[in-house]
């Protein structure tokens, strides 16, 4: 590692939220059987409710950040509960979420001031406050890293531009050789060096990010099935939904109804 890497793999280091909102719940909220594409941070003011993965439960209290990392299946529940959360995924240049390597569901004691600063920042329009607000997640993200071991890795040039390419021209049409002759380099040369150096086929990092990037759009209001398939890349919905069943064991209908994060409740708040 030279400091060129260093410089390179710190600033490819990104925490994004996705969705942010400032909730109070009563006993109609509830989510069963979720598998989210994102990291759920629960910073709960007060009240009282549940989280349970097949490993375990946990009883949310005030004061407390509850985290649920992406790609692990959990049903949650209230009798009431007012809480800020946040969809979020932690990246380097790969672009999986780190926090997915969490082995289950986390609670961290982070104290009721805490908490009230999370909200007061988050629902104040001043620059200062938002900065605050992401230094705070950041502080969030970097207690839970602690959790897992999560060492640098550090890749040729070729590779990091490789991966920033498929990440700007995401579709299931992109192929070895396009991004070949965009780099000036044969495609064997290619698929050998990303090969050597993530540990996975070049396919099978494209399929990858097509279908994260597809759960993502899933999860948002406004896009059709069919929008989706078409923006990446699939003949049609029919196909894209049968490869999207086939992955995930589940329709891209149904995946977009269980990650709907309780569309009845009240809303004080929100961004995405």
């Amino acid at each position: 590692m030279n400091t060129k890497q260093y410089i390179s793999a710190f600033n490819n280091i990104s925490l994004n939220v996705h969705v942010g909102e400032v909730r109070s719940l009563d006993s109609s909220w509830h989510c069963d059987n979720v598998c989210s594409p994102f990291t759920r941070l629960y910073y709960v003011k007060s009240g009282e409710g549940y989280i349970e993965t097949e490993k375990k439960r946990v009883e949310m209290r005030g004061g407390n950040l509850y985290v649920v990392p992406s790609e692990h299946k959990f049903s949650s529940g209230c009798t009431t509960l007012d809480k800020i959360y946040f969809h979020v995924t932690v990246t380097s240049v790969e672009r999986y979420d780190i926090l997915s390597r969490l082995d289950d569901i986390k609670e961290v004691n982070c104290g009721d001031e805490f908490v009230r600063k999370i909200e007061r920042c988050f629902c104040s329009d001043n620059y200062s406050d938002m900065i605050k607000l992401r230094a705070m997640l950041y502080s969030s993200v970097a207690e839970l890293m602690e959790m897992i071991d999560t060492p640098v890795v550090y890749y040729s040039p070729l590779v990091e531009k490789v991966m920033s390419y498929i990440n700007r021209h995401l579709s299931v049409k992109l192929t070895t050789a396009e991004i070949a002759n965009y780099f000036f380099v044969s495609e064997s040369k290619l698929r050998n060096a990303f090969k050597e150096e993530t540990g996975m086929p070049l396919g099978k990092y494209i399929d990858d990010m097509v279908f994260i990037k597809a759960k993502q759009m899933l999860t948002k209001e406004g896009s059709s099935i069919s929008d989706i398939s078409s923006k990446l890349g699939f003949c049609d919905r029919f196909y894209f939904s049968g490869r999207f069943s086939e992955k995930f064991g589940v329709s891209p209908g149904k995946f977009r109804e269980q990650n709907r994060e309780g569309q009845n409740s009240p809303r004080i708040a929100r961004f995405t």
